[in-house]
């Protein structure tokens, strides 16, 4: 117990020196019956990760969250970091397009070494504008999962709070979900949601999502 509490006085003081004490997300309701049943909705603010081998279903996930979130006339952006989000797939969806910002940075380095990708991540989710916000992993020059920096994760979730958003990563390599330091861990197979991880509730539910609507 001492050494707990150590390190969460420890975190503490960090996150004193990089701008503030943690601020404490609540849940909003999603619109996706399954997720709002296992979660009582999406965290907010908060980084939320859906993980699965390539093939999952994670972007399609991904898609129909934005698709509840446009029809309530709320504005997303979708850092394509992949380059693999295809429009028309989005709108056969249900994403209402005119409410959708695509962002797909180059893969050069911004500022202080950093990756465009994770600088536009950051950017995005700091700014306030949307309160759902998107990320796909970024992709190196073979196709293979980019390797992040070790303090993305932290940069990310500090840019979070203070825009007081939602920020939902669709990944597939362990690397990336080590730094994330997600509130909830999303995993899906199939149509098959898992809860691997909730900061603040249970992990280990199970929810079957209904057939998605280009499937019907």
């Amino acid at each position: 117990m001492g050494d707990a509490v150590t390190i969460a006085r420890l975190r503490e003081q960090i996150r004193a020196l990089e701008g503030g004490a943690r601020v404490e997300g609540h849940r909003r309701l999603s619109g996706l019956p399954a997720l709002d049943t296992l979660l009582g909705g999406l965290v907010q603010p908060g980084l939320v990760e859906i993980s699965g081998p390539e093939g999952s279903g994670g972007v399609r996930f991904a898609l129909a969250l934005v698709a509840e979130e446009t029809r309530r006339r709320r504005n997303v952006v979708w850092v394509d970091r992949a380059r693999s989000l295809y429009p028309p797939a989005a709108l056969a969806a249900g994403v209402d397009l005119d409410r959708l910002l695509i962002v797909r940075p180059p893969s050069s380095c911004a500022e202080g070494g950093r990756h465009a990708g994770t600088w536009a991540v950051e950017q995005v989710l700091r700014s306030g504008c949307f309160g759902l916000v998107v990320a796909t992993e970024g992709l190196d020059p073979l196709g293979q999962p980019q390797q992040e920096h070790r303090f993305a994760g932290s940069r990310w979730r500090q840019a979070a709070e203070q825009g007081g958003c939602t920020g939902l990563f669709v990944t597939r390599s362990p690397s990336l979900r080590r730094i994330l330091q997600a509130d909830v861990r999303l995993g899906l197979e199939g149509r098959t949601l898992t809860v691997l991880r909730d900061r603040h509730g249970a992990s280990g539910g199970r929810a079957l999502l209904p057939p998605w609507p280009e499937d019907a």
